[in-house]
């Protein structure tokens, strides 16, 4: 484990991606996630977007409409 980890990094920069996506008109993420990443996995699910998932051969696939808290595109 690097110093980095646990500390919110990936969440900001999720909100970022979205927000940049959303200015470019994508409208949904779609990850594919090793299963053993829980913690990836747990932040994408912990978005607060509503996040399908599905585990296909160890590999989770999530995806999830990029829509802001307020339902703005």
């Amino acid at each position: 484990l690097d110093d980095y980890q646990g500390r919110g990094i990936a969440t900001i920069l999720l909100k970022h991606l979205c927000a940049i996506a959303r200015a470019l008109g994508v409208s949904e993420f779609t990850a594919n996630v090793l299963g053993g990443n829980r913690k990836m996995i747990e932040v994408l699910i912990s978005s607060g977007f509503a996040v399908r998932h599905m585990l296909d051969s160890g590999i989770t696939r999530l995806s999830f409409q990029i829509q802001d808290h307020e339902g703005h595109r």
